[in-house]
């Protein structure tokens, strides 16, 4: 059995791409290539919320089946990986009822809520799904900083404390 860490680790990493998401949304001005930035963040989430699934309450096939046929919420998460993030099904049909990518966000954190509340037993129970609006690497990439920069402030932190 996969440990509750790994899965914490995979609940944390489709948290931190719906947190990319969600600054993508903020910032769309500032980005080029963010449909590209969108499908890898996506990409990740439904991997990552999945793969938690996969390896707790989906093991049982009854109850996955079970899932599939009773939970709106899984069937979504395992078709967009199914046949369109994992890999490309040519009948594949996007729905994005979306007003807007945070409302996209939005909806997908309730999404990764359900999911850590379907597999909490199999989870540590400190870990608690924080949302932030926040990408360390876009943020570096729009307010252009470099790691000469990145250096230079850390030692600034270190000089006050």
């Amino acid at each position: 059995m996969v440990e509750q860490w790994e899965l914490a680790r995979n609940l944390i990493d489709a948290k931190k791409a719906l947190d990319s998401l969600w600054f993508i949304s903020q910032h769309l001005q500032d980005l080029y290539s963010a449909h590209e930035l969108c499908y890898d963040r996506r990409s990740r989430y439904y991997i990552n919320a999945c793969a938690v699934l996969d390896n707790t309450v989906c093991k049982n096939r009854n109850y996955k089946k079970q899932l599939q046929q009773s939970d709106s919420i899984v069937v979504q998460l395992f078709t967009e990986r199914d046949k369109h993030y994992a890999h490309k099904d040519k009948d594949y049909m996007p729905s994005f009822p979306y007003a807007s990518l945070e409302a996209e966000a939005i909806s997908l954190q309730r999404e990764l809520q359900h999911v850590r509340e379907l597999c909490k037993e199999y989870l540590p129970n400190v870990i608690t799904l924080d949302f932030v609006c926040y990408d360390g690497e876009l943020f570096r990439r729009i307010e252009k900083i470099n790691p000469k920069d990145e250096e230079r402030i850390k030692q600034q932190k270190m000089s006050i404390i």
